[in-house]
């Protein structure tokens, strides 16, 4: 039996490797570890393969070229560390079990279960629009282990495939300095993710060169100087080759020679690059629709202080950051809402056409951009209109937005009027003739509380309160002809 064949011990180097038998013994679990990164570590390179799984399936193709991005990391001739790498990158699939029993056991203490079902990793906008991190500022106990759930590769253990070339120069350099190496540190597989390893070979490395922005670069045409002064320079690269120039003496994978992932950042938002003063460290800031990155000169995610630091007080940083995002956003809210959004606006990728237009409600709260062309034509043109609305009434948070939105209108919305009205029209004809909408005599419960909802908009709203009768009288000759309907109609209120 082949020495990859009964690989169990995770200290145990490989000294072999074959790829179909690799496919055949690692490739369900890659594709698992490959759709969590997907959905939550933003790697480029993966998002560019396609889809990662269908039907719960995963795809051998898709696997198949993770384990070639594998082979090329790999320095060696008879690719010894691909399995490493394998186990590296497998890391997610045990942590984020641990870290959602972890989060799940601080819910029960904190008696959470009011806010539903939650998963750690969505951080932000589950069915009720509850946000992780407005749960962490309400609870103070939760603030000391917040940090624990950050989705990025390092806290995940695991890696991204765009930062191949980081991980080729690490294996690079851990490869020539083997020899040299004490015999306790020549074992690749002491290390349990690569973050930690690379942390080992920088230690035997030289410390790192921080390199100051020269003033010839700073006047290159593909390169726009935000901020020159005694802080330091904020530059953003307009071009594959700027970016890499700026970012010299970094591990970024947008200044790297190798899989440059300079275009598809920069097509979702500007690359802001910081030279501080003193001391010439660089940091690569990205804002986009969805929100603000941070990196330091080690590719390493800057931790919370840091992150807030440059956010709401560093004096130039947290300024050119805000007119950023109020650019992006300004720039989305007078686009048109058109179907198919929901899989590309402003080159960024959305699993729900509902997300850019609660975005935009949120931040008109402080912005106070005025009516959004986007959502306007979003709700005349799909809310209540869309197939699923036709069985499934909207749920208290769509409804909370759009009463936001209409609050934040300051203005009658007779357009909006007239499609609420319609819609609960139907609604109401269709649980009058017996036909179900939802789950039978409760449908009358969950439609009087929409009508009490939408009266947030307009009121008095005649109209509405003749179909709220209607629909009352309807439920009473329901709830009538069944068991306990004293109970019933003692305890019925909307």
């Amino acid at each position: 039996m082949k020495l990859f064949e009964i690989y169990k011990n995770q200290n145990q180097t490989l000294l072999e490797y074959d790829k179909d038998i690799t496919l055949s013994k690692f490739g369900e679990r890659i594709a698992q570890a490959a759709k969590f990164n997907y959905m939550h570590m933003s790697d480029q390179v993966l998002k560019s393969l396609g889809p990662i799984y269908n039907d719960n399936d995963f795809s051998v193709k898709v696997v198949g070229k993770i384990l070639d991005a594998f082979e090329k990391m790999d320095p060696t001739k008879n690719k010894q560390y691909v399995m490493t790498l394998v186990r590296w990158y497998l890391g997610n699939v045990k942590k984020h079990k641990q870290l959602q029993a972890q989060y799940d056991d601080w819910r029960r203490d904190a008696n959470l279960d009011r806010y539903g079902e939650m998963d750690y990793a969505d951080s932000g906008y589950p069915e009720d629009y509850y946000d992780l991190e407005i749960m962490a500022d309400e609870f103070d106990d939760f603030h000391d282990d917040f940090g624990n759930y950050v989705m990025n590769p390092e806290n995940l253990n695991t890696f991204r495939l765009e930062d191949a070339e980081q991980i080729k120069t690490a294996l690079e350099r851990y490869h020539s300095m083997k020899p040299q190496l004490q015999p306790n540190e020549r074992d690749i597989g002491r290390f349990k993710t690569f973050y930690r390893f690379e942390d080992f070979v920088d230690s035997k490395m030289d410390p790192e060169l921080k390199q100051e922005i020269e003033n010839e670069l700073l006047s290159r045409p593909d390169v726009d100087v935000l901020y020159n002064g005694p802080l330091g320079t904020v530059a953003v690269p307009r071009s594959k080759e700027a970016s890499c120039e700026l970012g010299k003496g970094t591990k970024w994978c947008t200044a790297g020679k190798m899989n440059n992932m300079f275009d598809n950042y920069a097509s979702q938002g500007d690359l802001m690059i910081y030279n501080e003063k003193p001391g010439n460290a660089k940091y690569q800031i990205h804002v986009t629709l969805d929100g603000v990155t941070m990196a330091d000169s080690r590719d390493r995610n800057l931790d919370s202080e840091k992150h807030n630091e440059f956010m709401n007080e560093h004096p130039v940083l947290s300024k050119l950051i805000k007119d950023k995002q109020y650019k992006i956003h300004i720039e989305l809210a007078n686009k048109t809402w058109e179907p198919g959004d929901a899989d590309r606006t402003l080159g960024y990728p959305y699993d729900n056409e509902f997300n850019n237009v609660a975005l935009l409600i949120d931040r008109n709260r402080e912005w106070k951009m005025g009516p959004m062309n986007f959502v306007e034509t979003f709700y005349l043109n799909f809310f209540l209109s869309d197939p699923v609305f036709q069985t499934k009434p909207p749920t208290r948070a769509e409804i909370g937005y759009l009463d936001s939105y209409a609050l934040q209108r300051n203005k009658p919305w007779p357009e909006m009027e007239k499609k609420i009205l319609d819609y609960m029209t139907n609604a109401v004809n269709l649980y009058t003739k017996n036909l179900k909408f939802n789950e039978g005599p409760g449908d009358a419960i969950t439609l009087g509380r929409l009508v009490k909802y939408f009266k947030e908009l307009k009121d008095p709203w005649p109209e509405l309160d003749k179909l709220d009768k209607q629909l009352k009288t309807i439920y009473l000759r329901d709830v009538i002809n069944r068991k306990n309907w004293q109970n019933e109609i003692d305890t019925y209120s909307w």
